[in-house]
């Protein structure tokens, strides 16, 4: 019996269609070749009738148009500025290494060796409990990430958590301005964030004792470092709210130095303290609270009536401030610029007020007050309320009042 022959379907030249791959028989196996959600898409994919056609992804409604394609070339553009600014001069190169490496996804976390081949059990070493070691867990999820960014965080009003580094670094890289004094002290922070973690990561995977600093000591640190890369930076963007509510998230940049324990500024025990400084005819006084907060100001330009009677004239100002602020006038701080020690035993020994000579360092919120008499029409005295004064001043007091 001669077998029948049964000749094979002719072959059909594919055309890129989706009708077309719906109707081919082995439909079934191409997709067991693709991801699940990809094979789920097409079995439940509803063509319409008629021919295929060129779509533009850039829109909605698939249409091109001037608008779209604008749009579209502002997001690459602004991908694109995204990347130039990691090499900004202002950012430390290690830094800008290191954001480079993982914004390629080319740091060797446990992860990154297990997909090319290296069999090993994988822990974070940044974390207690037992966690697989990958990029977004160990910089943006684990317990030494959870520290730093919430120290951080602090200084420039950035707040978590994050859960990947796609919103890590969405937040505290890709919105930040470099224009900006804050945006650019943003990146900075934002890479001695990342340098710190994998420090310590590195460390605790050689055995090495390295442990972060305490929280009040790392965020000045990182204040006085960014002081140092931003001097001279001219910005072309600036803060210009004054509002004590916003502060917080604004420029940090003027931030004094890290002071010495000599030199930190200490109040009353109870009642407010007056800080006083002078500079020819000019003169500031600023009141604060015993924890530090700000009661107001005032600058004023004296007539010179003589030395003594200069000093009567600055004590009774800063009384009659503490009277308007409704508080109690405990001290009065000045500095050698002021008036003398032999001055300060004559004033004391006149009023029932305590009298304090200190350094010109722990003096700094007053003598910097005075460098911006200009910007205030100054005819006697001129009181400014706590959301009128300047917006270094109010950050200096703020910083102060940290460091009780």
């Amino acid at each position: 019996m001669v077998p029948t022959y049964r000749s094979k379907a002719p072959w059909t030249y594919f055309n890129g269609s989706i009708a077309q791959l719906l109707t081919n028989n082995n439909f079934a196996l191409i997709l067991g070749t693709l991801p699940s959600h990809a094979a789920h898409k097409l079995r439940t994919l509803q063509l319409e009738s008629g021919d295929d056609k060129w779509i533009w992804t850039g829109a909605k409604d698939g249409v091109v148009t001037a608008k779209s394609f604008f749009k579209h070339t502002q997001d690459v553009g602004t991908r694109s500025r995204t990347w130039s600014k990691i090499w900004k001069k202002e950012i430390p190169h290690r830094f800008s290494f290191l954001v480079w490496k993982i914004r390629h996804q080319v740091i060797t976390v446990d992860s990154f060796l297990q997909q090319r081949g290296f069999p090993l059990a994988s822990k974070c070493r940044c974390c207690k409990r037992s966690q697989v070691e990958t990029m977004d867990h160990l910089f943006a999820s684990s317990e030494t990430a959870n520290q730093v960014w919430s120290c951080l965080g602090s200084l420039v009003g950035v707040h978590g958590p994050f859960v990947d580094m796609k919103s890590l670094s969405n937040v505290w890289f890709d919105q930040a301005d470099p224009r900006s004094q804050l945006g650019l002290s943003k990146m900075i922070a934002f890479g001695q964030g990342l340098w710190d973690i994998w420090k310590y990561r590195c460390a605790a995977t050689f055995g090495e004792a390295l442990s972060l600093p305490h929280p009040n000591r790392y965020k000045m640190s990182v204040l006085n470092m960014i002081k140092i890369r931003l001097n001279g930076f001219s910005p072309s963007r600036s803060t210009t709210n004054s509002n004590p509510a916003s502060l917080r998230q604004t420029e940090i940049l003027t931030l004094p130095k890290l002071k010495s324990a000599s030199s930190l500024w200490r109040p009353a025990d109870q009642g407010a303290t007056a800080n006083i400084a002078r500079k020819g005819h000019l003169s500031a006084i600023i009141l604060r609270s015993p924890d530090g907060r700000s009661q107001g100001a005032v600058l004023s330009r004296l007539v010179p009536l003589g030395h003594f009677q200069d000093l009567c004239v600055l004590i009774n100002c800063a009384k009659s401030l503490a009277e308007a602020s409704g508080v109690h006038l405990k001290q009065i701080q000045w500095d050698h610029d002021v008036a003398p020690p032999s001055s300060r035993k004559w004033a004391a020994s006149s009023i029932e007020i305590i009298i304090k000579t200190i350094p010109r360092s722990a003096n700094a919120a007053a003598r910097v007050l005075l460098r911006h008499h200009n910007e205030f029409p100054l005819n006697g005295h001129r009181r400014l309320s706590n959301q009128q004064l300047p917006v270094e001043i109010y950050l200096m007091i703020q910083q102060d009042a940290r460091m009780l």
